[in-house]
């Protein structure tokens, strides 16, 4: 258990506040990573095609 950290959290009962809590924190973890790790993760986690598709999905939220 050498690897993991205990805390006491709270989380928000709406669903859409507990997924931007959750958002942010998954930001904030990322941002921890180093460059190698980063795009390791983005990589084993999206891979080449679903990161176009997401690209694209924002490049159409911002028109």
């Amino acid at each position: 258990m050498d690897n993991f950290e205990w805390k006491i959290t709270v989380d928000p009962k709406d669903k859409y506040n507990k997924a931007k809590k959750d958002i942010l924190q998954a930001q904030k973890s990322f941002n921890d990573l180093d460059y190698a790790q980063q795009q390791q993760l983005v990589y084993e986690l999206i891979g080449a095609e679903k990161l176009n598709w997401l690209i694209n999905s924002i490049q159409q939220l911002q028109k």
